[in-house]
């Protein structure tokens, strides 16, 4: 049992990039299967015990079912189903809000927000989030994304990337990061166009490459803010727009 999503995906990138664990393979966030030569002194970090006893590493209890007189075991529940989304890295996911389940990341096709990141209430959009240059499993199974991985969130309509226009909202286009000194400044060039109406943007060449800024799978725990845009000449409610700050958690769904 793990403490929480996190641990999980943690503890199995460490076990599934080392070759003396190459034959567990994960079936689920909270389950996972081995061929009976996996043997409980090779690892410090956790033991797979061919008894029922638990094994305490602090975050996670593992439990050995199905085995000899434990077969039995299998018959019964021994963790709680849980409704998790597995954070498979390519996989297309709707994004939504932890504190308010209702608020989602959408992209409007067109008019004057088209092509740029809003949070709404009535539509949303699926994203494709990739993890870049993360470790592959040993065993061959999909990459499950942890919160250090550098990711690429992409329309999974369109393919179109998500980057930082020159205003610091967050919009479609292929992203552009530089480092300035202490500030960070993130700019958007146009793919295609393919959506109406799509923000105009002009891509600076300035600045260090070497230390382009990215985005990180952690990143949606607490860097994405929401921010009304305001506009005086029309009677429409304010556009909720997401920019990079001190932000609010998001989940994949």
């Amino acid at each position: 049992m793990f403490r929480n999503m996190d641990v999980a995906d943690e503890w199995w990138r460490t076990v599934s990039i080392d070759s003396q664990y190459r034959d567990i393979e994960r079936t689920s966030p909270c389950y996972y299967t081995h061929i009976h030569t996996a043997r409980p002194n090779e690892c410090a970090a956790y033991s797979i015990n061919e008894s029922i006893e638990s094994t305490n590493i602090g975050a996670v209890v593992l439990h050995a079912v199905g085995h000899g007189a434990n077969e039995s075991l299998l018959r019964r529940t021994t963790i709680p189903p849980q409704n998790v989304t597995d954070h498979i890295s390519g996989n297309n996911f709707f994004i939504r809000s932890k504190a308010d389940p209702r608020d989602f990341w959408h992209v409007p096709r067109r008019g004057r927000g088209a092509g740029t990141l809003i949070v709404s209430r009535t539509d949303r959009t699926r994203f494709r989030v990739t993890a870049r240059d993360a470790p592959a499993p040993l065993n061959g199974g999909s990459t499950i994304m942890i919160g250090s991985d550098s990711v690429e969130i992409s329309e999974a309509r369109t393919g179109r990337v998500v980057g930082i226009d020159s205003g610091g909202y967050l919009a479609l286009g292929e992203a552009i990061g530089y480092i300035r000194g202490s500030m960070t400044e993130l700019v958007v060039e146009e793919r295609g166009s393919d959506t109406a109406a799509a923000p105009t943007t002009e891509v600076t060449q300035e600045g260090d490459q070497e230390n382009a800024t990215q985005i990180f799978f952690g990143d949606l725990k607490n860097r994405f803010a929401v921010s009304p845009e305001d506009d005086s000449s029309t009677s429409a409610p304010a556009t909720r727009r997401l920019d990079i700050g001190d932000g609010e958690e998001w989940e994949l769904v």
